[in-house]
Parts: C-alpha cells; structure tokens; sequence
C-alpha cells in the first residue's frame, strides 16, 4: 500500500489534543467509505518511534480548498464499525507487517 503518492514518504502530522498538547501521527491510509473520507493514524511512541502495537486512530478527514485539513472524531457506533471494518480489510495483517518494515527503514 502506497502511503502517500505525492512524494513516496509516509507523512507525519500533528494534532493539538484538547489539552493543547501536540501528538504526532503517522498518516497509514486516507480512504472513502459510504461517501465519507477518513484517515488512519498511527500514534508516536514516546521514543519517536512507531509501535505496531499501537492503536490505529481513525478520524473523518476534511480537505480543505485552502489545502488544510480538518479531523473530526467518529461519534456514531455504527459509523464506526463500518470504518473499522473497510480499515480491517485494508490493512490485514500481512500488510500491515510489511508496512511496519518499511516504516522500521525509514
């Protein structure tokens, strides 16, 4: 799976938490289901580093006209199983191994 097209990288973003601490992701996948984009992200170790056995974080992703984006938090149950479900299928457990490998390289 190609991380990010644009520049063959894997991009990493920071959000503010509500406490206004940033974190920093790893930009996995963004993908469409029911009409809806998304983004999966993998969190950054306090080493900063990528732990595989991190939990992947999922938002509702918002490009913006201006280039920005926006990241919305998924509050309906159902929602989020279905994004959880296409991400479960998208990253099986073969690709994500290799995707950890290829991050270990970078």
């Amino acid at each position: 799976m190609e991380l990010d097209s644009d520049t063959g990288s894997h991009s990493i973003i920071t959000l503010m938490t509500d406490g206004d601490t940033p974190l920093d992701y790893m930009v996995l996948s963004i993908f469409s289901v029911d009409d809806r984009q998304y983004i999966a992200l993998l969190p950054q170790d306090s080493d900063g580093g990528f732990d595989e056995d991190a939990e992947i974080c999922t938002y509702r992703y918002h490009l913006l006209e201006n280039g920005d984006f926006l990241v919305e938090a998924i509050d309906d149950d159902d929602e989020l199983d279905n994004v959880t479900d296409y991400l479960d299928d998208l990253l099986n457990e073969d690709e994500f191994d290799e995707l950890f490998e290829d991050i270990q390289e970078d």
